[in-house]
């Protein structure tokens, strides 16, 4: 707390709290500058004992000045720290499926980041919904989501995707189920459909930094790839090793 004081001759500054003179401690110190009128009250731990109304008053052999103030405490608000949030992240992809008419199937994958998260999931570009199907069944958790095909149908085959997003960001993952037609051999147990084995992660780089995203892929025979922008696919300019 802090006044200014002016007289002549210059006038002797005192501290008041509650109408008894403040003597300085180690938890209250008075200054006066004589030759600048300022004078000074410095709590340096205020606690509800100092919690009143405080005055200061000037006098010398003219008169005397008063002037009044109350302190009030309040609670010393915390700082909230800001949210960090973290895009959506496939961690385990969906697996393609090849299976006899009228079996059963089981799509499963998982994916992390900040709630809350949004999952839908699609057939040949079109969402799969329990008032669009009657034949499946999506169990979604926290970060887990199940679509069943209690007896899969040809109409039933395809591409099937799943996308998790949130406020910040999306991801996507998908593969393909399909029945099998032809007799099993020694040759067709090697078979092996596409697995990813290592995901796509997101990335967080300066424009015009180089961006290398990479991705491992199981299967048997050896698949092809192709890399997609916005579901637009990205022309290959320069020979790629897959």
């Amino acid at each position: 707390m802090e006044c200014k004081a002016e007289g002549l001759p210059t006038p002797e500054v005192r501290w008041y709290r509650a109408s008894e003179e403040i003597v300085p401690d180690r938890l209250h110190n008075v200054t006066y500058n004589p030759q600048t009128g300022v004078s000074t009250l410095t709590i340096l731990e205020a606690t509800e004992f100092d919690e009143t109304i405080y005055a200061v008053r000037a006098t010398n052999k003219f008169g005397r000045a008063e002037c009044r103030a109350n302190l009030v405490l309040t609670e010393t608000p915390e700082e909230k720290q800001p949210e960090k949030l973290e895009p959506p992240r496939i961690t385990k992809p969906l697996e393609a499926q090849v299976v006899p008419k009228d079996s059963p199937v089981k799509l499963v994958t998982e994916f992390t980041g900040s709630q809350k998260l949004t999952v839908k999931w699609y057939r040949n570009g079109k969402e799969i919904t329990e008032e669009t199907t009657e034949e499946t069944e999506i169990i979604t958790e926290t970060n887990k989501t199940t679509l069943i095909i209690r007896k899969l149908t040809k109409k039933q085959t395809g591409k099937y995707e799943v996308r998790v997003t949130n406020k910040v960001g999306e991801a996507r993952t998908s593969c393909t189920v399909k029945i099998l037609e032809i007799e099993e051999t020694e040759e067709l147990k090697k078979v092996k459909a596409p697995r990813f084995i290592k995901p796509l992660k997101p990335k967080i780089v300066c424009v015009d930094e180089v961006l290398i995203m990479e991705t491992v892929v199981e299967s048997y025979p050896t698949c092809s790839f192709q890399w997609f922008i916005r579901d637009t696919p990205i022309a290959v300019s320069i020979p790629v090793n897959k």
